[in-house]
């Protein structure tokens, strides 16, 4: 027998994403803050990541782009950033993109993962944030 596979449109991919971001929003202290989530092409992210970050890599996975403080958001003073998850490399894997959706809130809430420390760190919060988020499932 064929093993099945779930397959995810991004209208579902995005209202389960979205769920998915509240609950690490809460579980991280944050329940009032807002994310823009958006899904580009590979294209896009290359793009983006050039352009706005100065790398050239050859696939992009996640791009998290934090709020600039000084510049207001009057109609959503809790928005945070914006993340922007790659859609053609993860669309028929969702346990990754909600990985990446937990790596790019991360991101936004001033995690890095330069240091070996942050590295650690950032992988732990990942990990225990993703397989709770799962047993919400």
């Amino acid at each position: 027998m064929p093993e099945q596979k779930v397959s995810f449109t991004k209208a579902r991919s995005l209202e389960k994403l979205e769920a998915d971001a509240l609950f690490a929003l809460r579980e991280m202290g944050r329940p009032d803050a807002t994310v823009l989530i958006h899904f580009a092409t590979m294209e896009e992210m290359r793009d983006m990541k050039r352009r706005y970050l100065g790398k050239d890599q050859e696939v992009v996975d996640v791009l998290a782009f934090p709020e600039d403080d000084s510049f207001p958001h009057p109609d959503d003073p809790s928005r945070i950033g914006e993340i922007f998850l790659n859609w053609d490399a993860f669309q028929d894997d969702y346990a990754h993109l909600r990985f990446l959706l937990v790596h790019g809130i991360l991101h936004l809430l001033g995690y890095q993962h330069e240091e070996t420390r942050d590295t650690i760190e950032m992988e732990s919060l990942e990990e225990t944030l993703c397989r709770r988020i799962a047993s919400q499932d």
